[in-house]
Formats: structure tokens, C-alpha cells, sequence
């Protein structure tokens, strides 16, 4: 078992530090993001035999002849009505060429952790070489600005990684952790999760998903783009759904976009309480940004008389001034952060950048609708009401001057209209003026479509 360790701050080693939590005030305590300890039931991770059942696939991963295979993987996500979110994940790799680029994610294994809210858990860390089995020491484990993140604008956000051990061709790498995600007043993290079936660059020999929701929190849960059918469990305080899919490919670069399998969870019955909900947020972080921008959007008001000229400088304002955190929409949680933390940090994620392009407009005296878009509808499920079937961002903006409305991606600075370049999207909108789906039709402007059911 792992001592329950801390740090101090996050660029220090993860040491035994259990004094330090125990002097922390309790709410401290609870939310320090960088804390380790042994936890887990045997429900959340695979048991030491089914580990090593799990070993005889080497053989199998052998055959295929690639860098990198994962033997097993499994996630369970537990879902509370109070918003508690706990993600289990358990990772078993073949290593096949340590020096392929493929095999730096196992020889640097990382985990992104949101600070407000989420706790990560160490359940193991070991190598498997021959009869052997080596433990990856809790020491080895470090705190950090995410990899490939704005050093500057990362928070609240760390990285929770270790260095290995050098591999060896034939090592099968074990990584078996928690986070633990807490409510909070701006944040319900339950409410929606994706969970990928592949993983970048490897192919999977078996993949495991459990989704538990209490009797408040019962929600919606299906797989896209693979044909799978679901095992429940029914009984006790927590509903459980199953999937168990075996021999996938290897996946893109990024598996959860809306080009992969996947596995949705949504807590939300229908499309009325998801909108409702994201304008909410929506609203907080755009009349925050509003207030914050004012000066600003009056000087670029006054500055571009004419609303493109206007349009166009806010776009180049947010690109110049805001790094693009690298993640892409489907990945993250589509709950934007405190718009001073992304705009005074000078980072921000999809939503966040799109939202701040708002926020300016508005404050520079422009008429500003947001719309969640997809451009593939063909995989589209009208049944599973989850923004994570939305993978951009789209502004209806007005052109006083023009007597018209424009529609743009508000992450890319050149004013594009998208109206022209891909007119097949289909559009969820958020606010009360716009209560549904949309598709661009032949004048530019936006058209109500039904979709069933």
C-alpha cells in the first residue's frame, strides 16, 4: 500500500508528507488536488487475478508487431446526485519498442487534475518484466504544469506525472488510479462524461466501461460507432451499466472526437434542461466578461466604427491575447472557468476562448448569439441529450451596417464566415431566442429543424 502523501506546492517531489495534510484546515484538506493514498474497491479496479489473467495476452500482443498495445483497460465512473463525480481508471500496457514516440506516454505516464475540485488517487504504479514485478516508488511522481499547456495560464490545472524506470521490449506497464471530483458552486461535474474506447496511437485487446448512478442521478448512457450491448445491474444505492468490447484499433490523436467510438453519459433527459443548464453558465461567464472587457470593447468601439471592422478586431484581441490551452472541445467539460482566471492568465480552452469573443463583442456594442454546432450528423443521437455530441462553437453575430447576420468560428481570427465553408452543420442553440436545432439555409441565415425523437 502507498502512503497518503502531499505537497506543498506543485513543482516539488510527491514525498510522505502526511504531517502536511494533517496541519491543513479540513476544507484544505479535502481539496488539495496534488493528494495521494491507497483507495479503491474491488469493483473499481481489476482484482490481482484478473491481472494476471490479463497477463497471457502478451503473446497476443506480440503477434501484432507494433510499438505499444493495451492489454486491458478499464473505467469506471461513479456518478452521485449531489454532483460527486469519481472516475477510476486501470491501464495495462504491452510495451513492444520503448523508443517508438507511441510509448512516451507509458514511460512518462501523466494525469490532468483540475485543483478546485479534483483529488487524485494512486491505486499502483508497477512494471511487470518477465517474473519479476517492479513498484514505480511514490517519489517518482511530481506535480507540473500540464505537458504542451501555456506555463502561465494553466490553472487551476496540474499534472500528476512519474518517470519510469527505463523500459524494457516485452514490459507491461500497470497504472491503476482515481480522481475524485467534488461539487461545487460552479461546477457539477456529473452531468455529462465521454469516455473514448481507443487510445492514441495503440490498439486495445479489451476494453471495459462500468457508469454507476445513484437513484437522483439516473441518467442516460450509450455507445456511438461501436455495436455493443450494454450489461445493467439493478439494485442497491447504485445503478450500474456495462460495456465490455474487445480488439479495437488503434486511435487519432485525439479519441474523443466525434469521429470514434465512444461511451456518453448524461445525466439530463432531455435537450430543454441540458440547454437550460449550459446558459446558465453560459451567462455567468459572458456578463462576467462583459464587465471586465468594458473599457476595452468601448475603445475598440470607438476605434472600428463599422461592425466588421469591430468583429474583426475583437477576434484578433482574444488570438493575440489569449494562448489556446490544448484541448480540444470534446475533451473538455464545456463549464468555462472564472473569466478573470482564463483572460487574466492570459489561456483558455475552446469554450472559454469563444465565450471571452463574446463577451467582448458585447462589451464593444454587438448582438452576440452562441450556438453549440457539428458538422457530421449522421452518427447524431437526438436521444442523448449531451453538449459532447457538439464539437464547436458558433457566433450569429449581427452586421448593423450590412442589415444581416454573419456566422463565425470565433476561434479562428480571419472572419470567416462558416455559412460559406461548411454549410451542412447542424446547430443546438442556448439562449431562450433560439429553444432548438438549426441547419443554414439558403440565405446564410439560420433554419428551425426537428430531430427526432
Amino acid at each position: 500500500m502507498l502512503e497518503e502523501s502531499t505537497v506543498r506546492s506543485p513543482w516539488r517531489s510527491l514525498g510522505t508528507l502526511r504531517t502536511l495534510i494533517q496541519r491543513l484546515p479540513a476544507h484544505l484538506a479535502l481539496t488539495a488536488a496534488w493528494t495521494l493514498m491507497a483507495c479503491g474497491s474491488g469493483q473499481a479496479f481489476y482484482q490481482d487475478g484478473e491481472v494476471s489473467a490479463i497477463l497471457f495476452n502478451r503473446d497476443r500482443a506480440e503477434q501484432l508487431e507494433v510499438p505499444l498495445v493495451l492489454l486491458a483497460h478499464q473505467s469506471h465512473y461513479e456518478m452521485r446526485g449531489n454532483g460527486r463525480r469519481t472516475i477510476h481508471e486501470h491501464l495495462i500496457w504491452y510495451v513492444g519498442d520503448p523508443g517508438h514516440p507511441f510509448c512516451e506516454t507509458v514511460k512518462r505516464p501523466g494525469v490532468v487534475v483540475d485543483n478546485m475540485i479534483e483529488i487524485f488517487l494512486l491505486k499502483r504504479c508497477r512494471i511487470h518484466r518477465g517474473q519479476d514485478t517492479l513498484l514505480v516508488e511514490p517519489d517518482r511522481w511530481e506535480l507540473h504544469a500540464p505537458r504542451n499547456w501555456p506555463s502561465e495560464g494553466c490553472q487551476p490545472w496540474s499534472e500528476v506525472s512519474a518517470e519510469l524506470p527505463k523500459l524494457k521490449p516485452g514490459d507491461i506497464v500497470e497504472l491503476a488510479y482515481s480522481l475524485d471530483n467534488r461539487w461545487t458552486t460552479s461546477r457539477i461535474p456529473s452531468d455529462w462524461v465521454v469516455s473514448p474506447l481507443v487510445v492514441t496511437g495503440a490498439p486495445t485487446l479489451e476494453r471495459h466501461i462500468i457508469f454507476s448512478s445513484d437513484t437522483i442521478r439516473n441518467g442516460r448512457v450509450d455507445v456511438i460507432g461501436q455495436s455493443v450491448r450494454p450489461i445493467r445491474h439493478y439494485g442497491g444505492a447504485l445503478t450500474k451499466t456495462e460495456f465490455m468490447i474487445a480488439d479495437l484499433p488503434a486511435g487519432p490523436a485525439d479519441p474523443t472526437s466525434l469521429e470514434t467510438p465512444r461511451a456518453y453519459f448524461t445525466s439530463h433527459q432531455n435537450w430543454t434542461s441540458l440547454r437550460r443548464m449550459l446558459q446558465r453558465y453560459f451567462h455567468w461567464s459572458i456578463s462576467d466578461g462583459e464587465k471586465l472587457l468594458k473599457e476595452l470593447g468601448h475603445s475598440i468601439m470607438e476605434t472600428h466604427r463599422a461592425s466588421r471592422d469591430r468583429l474583426k478586431a475583437v477576434l484578433e484581441h482574444v488570438e493575440r491575447h489569449c494562448k489556446g490551452i490544448p484541448v480540444s472541445l470534446t475533451a473538455s467539460t464545456y463549464y468555462p472557468r472564472n473569466v478573470q482566471l482564463s483572460y487574466g492568465k492570459g489561456a483558455a480552452d475552446p469554450m472559454e476562448r469563444a465565450l471571452l469573443v463574446t463577451a467582448l463583442a458585447g462589451a464593444a456594442i454587438m448582438k452576440v448569439d452562441v450556438f453549440l454546432a457539428r458538422g457530421n450528423v449522421d452518427d447524431f443521437r437526438p436521444d442523448l441529450p449531451t453538449p459532447m455530441q457538439f464539437d464547436r462553437v458558433i457566433l450569429r453575430v449581427l452586421l448593423a451596417e450590412e442589415d444581416r447576420y454573419a456566422l463565425i468560428d470565433p476561434l479562428r481570427p480571419d472572419l470567416q464566415e462558416i455559412e460559406k465553408e461548411t454549410p451542412d452543420l447542424l446547430l443546438m442553440g442556448i439562449e431562450d431566442t433560439w429553444p432548438g436545432f438549426y441547419q443554414i439555409g439558403p440565405d446564410g441565415d439560420l433554419e428551425s429543424v426537428k430531430v427526432a425523437p
